[in-house]
């Protein structure tokens, strides 16, 4: 491997109510996914960008997912997924603006 190659994406294993799961972050070709969670100014586009941005890396990491498994994730999970997902691009959001989201989702 060259040395831009050892800067490549590696998969880390996390735990999300007691379950654990690997997830592959999303590369550089990849990144207009994360852009739109990083660049929305209007809280709808960047709730969209966050979902997006869960549903990309978790069919990275489970290709074989479903579209009815995807829509079928209890909400409950959102919360704790998020937080793992933007750990795991080196990115956090403050605690309140997820639970905002949360609560807008589940509301919506």
């Amino acid at each position: 491997m060259g040395k831009i190659g050892s800067l490549s994406v590696k998969p880390k294993t996390v735990k999300i109510l007691d379950e654990e799961f690997t997830l592959s972050p999303i590369s550089f070709g990849e990144r207009s996914v994360l852009a739109k969670v990083m660049d929305s100014v209007k809280g709808s586009e960047r709730t969209e960008g966050l979902f997006n941005l869960i549903k990309a890396v978790l069919k990275k990491s489970y290709p074989d997912m479903t579209e009815e498994e995807f829509e079928g994730i209890s909400i409950e999970y959102l919360l704790p997924l998020s937080n793992e997902i933007l750990s795991l691009h080196g990115l956090k959001m403050e605690s309140d603006e997820l639970k905002k989201m949360v609560a807008e989702q589940k509301s919506g």
